[in-house]
């Protein structure tokens, strides 16, 4: 009788460790789903709240702008000359037929279309004879493009810069893969605008170009490319190319603040045990502590995984 009895104690930690592995991997998979729909939140919503702040900054530094004096090119006394920074605002636009109304930013860089619709390096500008290029977001960030499939020719989209107020009339509509740069070229003989975003929603495989001609009210005035300060290219060696890890300077802080995280639960694991009461109260804190933590490293996240407009 001696050896099953050896046999049964020797089995038992065994039994114990399948259960214990099965309780271990169930409650990582419902974390990373938890993790997942919270990041999903995030891009959804999350980014609309940074999106709309940023908006406010841009039409207060639009305004301020405007009524600052204005430097204005010798050879075209209607178009005023600004060398702004990536992310500046130059300019509003506005789509009446799908409730668009937006501050427009010099650059079309990722960091650029996270405050809203972007003017390409290289773009003329609104007025101007050439292609006025802009892109923008079409399920992140206030989704300013969001609906631009639903555009129809002769639908007005209406921009307003420092020179006055342009209205250009929808043409056409198209898909093109990512790779099609020729949408952004310049043109000499007409003044034109290319709306670009990303096409399907939710993905980033083709892209999907509105482009307008400017109504016939306005004398195209001569072509000035937008010229960013701290930025020497133009449209298309700006062209928008999705990839992971496209901005390496947010690796650092998103492991930072993932490690931040990781310790924040690991100690209120240990300070909550005991009664129910300190439970609660622990749980309560590290709840209040541990959300603005998870929005900024959301936040870093972003700016590791493909780009999706």
């Amino acid at each position: 009788m001696a050896t099953p009895g050896k046999s049964g104690t020797k089995e038992t930690p065994r039994a114990d460790t399948l259960p214990r592995l099965l309780d271990a991997v169930g409650r990582s998979l419902i974390a990373a789903g938890l993790l997942l729909l919270a990041f999903t939140a995030y891009q959804l919503w999350g980014t609309g709240i940074e999106q709309a702040r940023s908006q406010q900054r841009l039409e207060k530094q639009f305004t301020t702008s405007v009524s600052a004096p204005a430097t204005t090119a010798p050879d075209s006394p209607t178009t005023t000359v600004t060398v702004p920074r990536h992310g500046d605002a130059v300019g509003r636009m506005q789509i009446p037929s799908i409730g668009v109304d937006e501050w427009m930013v010099a650059g079309a860089r990722l960091g650029d279309l996270e405050k809203g619709p972007g003017v390409f390096a290289g773009s003329v500008m609104p007025g101007q004879t050439g292609n006025f290029a802009v892109a923008g977001h079409r399920t992140s960030y206030g989704a300013p493009f969001g609906d631009l499939d639903k555009l129809r020719d002769g639908d007005d989209i209406i921009v307003t810069t420092a020179d006055g107020e342009f209205t250009y009339k929808v043409v056409d509509s198209r898909i093109v893969p990512p790779s099609e740069v020729g949408v952004l070229a310049q043109v000499k003989d007409r003044a034109i605008a290319t709306l670009v975003t990303c096409h399907p929603k939710w993905t980033s495989k083709n892209r999907l170009i509105v482009t307008a001609e400017l109504a016939p009210v306005h004398t195209p005035a001569p072509p000035t490319p937008l010229a960013v300060a701290d930025y020497p290219g133009t449209a298309v060696t700006e062209q928008i190319t999705p990839g992971w890890l496209h901005d390496r300077s947010r690796i650092l802080p998103t492991a930072a603040w993932s490690a931040a995280l990781v310790a924040m639960w690991v100690a209120a694991r240990r300070l909550g045990r005991g009664g129910a009461g300190r439970r609660a109260a622990v749980w309560s804190v590290w709840a209040l502590a541990s959300l603005p933590a998870l929005y900024v490293m959301f936040d870093n996240l972003s700016g590791l995984l493909p780009a999706n407009l």
